[in-house]
């Protein structure tokens, strides 16, 4: 169930909370006009318990305020991906949030645990977009994530019994303006559960045969 909804509306992003899991609360009318009635009759200890209920609904509110407004931070810097997919995730840090919305890294980390986010491509907890970052030729850094998704499709679409190396997946990566050590590529490659390009040619000539 999603925390946060993000949709174009005129060419615009806009977010809301999904009112599906906003708590129902609310105070008793006819209690709390009772209290007020009373006074100092109806003693300190139903006085201060109203106090305390709407300190709590107050608690509440603000921590989807929190939410809210750490999820716009994070799509605002995340724009490519609402346009175009995971390919074009951008390298995010717990620090650049934080920046952005005048909070503590701590409380940005809380903020994003086990919080996710409906997208035009899909649900996701907020924590999976942040991420480091890879050099490009042009000056500015692509995601990890985003290179692993680049990495991913390539081995997709590579010729049944005749994958492409990890040397290859480099070579194409650099021509994308991408420069990463082949190991990192190894590395990359493991993440995503890809065996080696030796492992996925002995499992083709097994399907062949």
């Amino acid at each position: 169930m999603p925390d946060v909804l993000v949709r174009k509306i005129k060419e615009e992003w806009v977010l809301t909370i999904n009112q599906a899991v906003m708590p129902s609360l609310r105070i008793s009318e006819g209690y709390e006009s009772m209290i007020r009635r009373l006074g100092k009759e109806a003693g300190s200890g139903m006085t201060e318990q109203l106090a305390a209920a709407k300190g709590f609904m107050r608690q509440v509110s603000q921590r989807f305020t929190t939410i809210l407004d750490v999820s716009r931070a994070i799509m605002d810097k995340q724009r490519d991906f609402l346009e175009y997919g995971m390919a074009r995730l951008q390298p995010l840090t717990l620090r650049d949030v934080a920046d952005a919305v005048g909070m503590h890294e701590s409380t940005i980390s809380r903020a994003t645990t086990q919080k996710f986010i409906a997208t035009p491509h899909g649900v996701f907890e907020l924590k999976r977009f942040f991420g480091s970052g890879v050099a490009t030729d042009s000056g500015e850094n692509a995601s990890a994530t985003a290179v692993q998704i680049r990495i991913r499709n390539y081995i997709q679409a590579e010729p049944e019994g005749k994958p492409l190396s990890d040397s290859r997946l480099t070579d194409l990566l650099a021509q994308e303006g991408i420069t990463i050590a082949r190991r990192t590529v190894a590395k990359y490659r493991e993440v995503l559960g890809i065996p080696s390009a030796s492992l996925r040619k002995a499992r083709a000539s097994l399907n062949q045969e």
